[in-house]
């Protein structure tokens, strides 16, 4: 089989749809860019219609016609008119193309209808609407080829539209999480903050107003059992108790007092860092009570060392509370 062979078999394929999706789409775009693809075209169309109504298609070519070629309204026109031409041009002989009988007809009615094709009017008129034909299949493969250029267009769109949502979704969800962090962090940074200030405030010694009553007193460590602790009396205008605890030699930086009742061992007050202060019997820490917060009962202050971010229990002072 030759090249040219070959060609017009591969365009009869073409105008049968018998050609892959790819191949076809090759095709379409040849037929308006290749002048020798569309001459030949029209000529393979021409011999395939022409050999559909002499009826010598059979088999799946014939199948293929019927069933892809002749869906076309326009084609089918096209049909329809070869056989009007193939019965006036073939005077002699009608093809039936269910029995393939040949059936003679009248010669006068033949030699009338070839003075009547004679004519210069219906031979430009039929050139005309061959010619009308075949541009409106140019134009229909021109539309098919349209249609899928948009339908490949809208498939790309709709391809990027999906990528910019997932995309859009990766985005909102990084800056959920990322706000979510970032809320934890201000909580932790209000919750340290309000450390700080607590200890700030610890750290700093009481402010004692002008014209309070203040009493004094001074506690030694417990050396003995409970029933030998120092009883406090105190009268009935005083603000303030301030406690200066005597305290053994040693070598802590900063101490921290407790005060707890000996009743229940509740913890009633807490001191910040406290530092030692130089008496000329040694070292003591005092410690300031405002007295509405006691009560007639007994009493023990605990009495811790701080060195390299550990606490040391180093003295406990017990002692009574007895209002007047």
């Amino acid at each position: 089989m030759d090249e040219q062979t070959y060609n017009d078999q591969l365009v009869a394929e073409y105008l049968l749809g018998s050609l892959s999706e790819e191949e076809t789409e090759r095709l379409d775009e040849l037929s308006f860019t290749d002048d020798d693809l569309a001459e030949r075209l029209r000529a393979v169309e021409n011999d395939l219609v022409d050999a559909y109504v002499r009826g010598e298609l059979s088999g799946q070519e014939l199948e293929r016609f019927k069933s892809f070629y002749l869906a076309s309204p326009l084609r089918r026109e096209k049909v329809r008119f070869a056989e009007a031409f193939q019965t006036v041009a073939t005077p002699a002989v009608v093809v039936d193309q269910e029995d393939r009988k040949r059936v003679p007809v009248d010669r006068s009615v033949a030699r009338q209808w070839r003075r009547f094709l004679a004519l210069p009017a219906l031979q430009w008129g039929l050139a005309a609407a061959a010619l009308l034909i075949l541009a409106a299949g140019g134009w229909l493969a021109f539309e098919n080829l349209h249609m899928r250029e948009q339908i490949s267009q809208a498939e790309s769109e709709r391809a990027a539209l999906s990528e910019r949502e997932r995309e859009l979704k990766a985005e909102i969800a990084e800056k959920e999480s990322s706000a979510s962090e970032k809320e934890k962090e201000m909580a932790s940074l209000r919750e340290r903050v309000a450390q700080l200030e607590e200890s700030a405030r610890e750290s700093q010694p009481p402010s004692l107003p002008d014209q309070l009553s203040i009493i004094p007193f001074a506690l030694t460590p417990q050396s003995r059992g409970v029933s030998g602790i120092p009883t406090l009396s105190i009268p009935p205008d005083t603000d303030y108790v301030a406690l200066q605890l005597g305290l053994e030699p040693g070598d802590h930086p900063f101490y921290r007092a407790e005060l707890k009742s000996l009743t229940d061992g509740r913890i009633i007050w807490r001191s910040g860092k406290l530092k030692a202060r130089s008496r000329d019997e040694g070292h003591a820490l005092v410690v300031t009570f405002r007295i509405a917060r006691l009560k007639s009962q007994r009493y023990i202050l605990e009495v811790y060392g701080i060195a390299n971010g550990s606490a040391e229990a180093v003295a406990s002072y017990p002692f009574s509370i007895i209002k007047q």
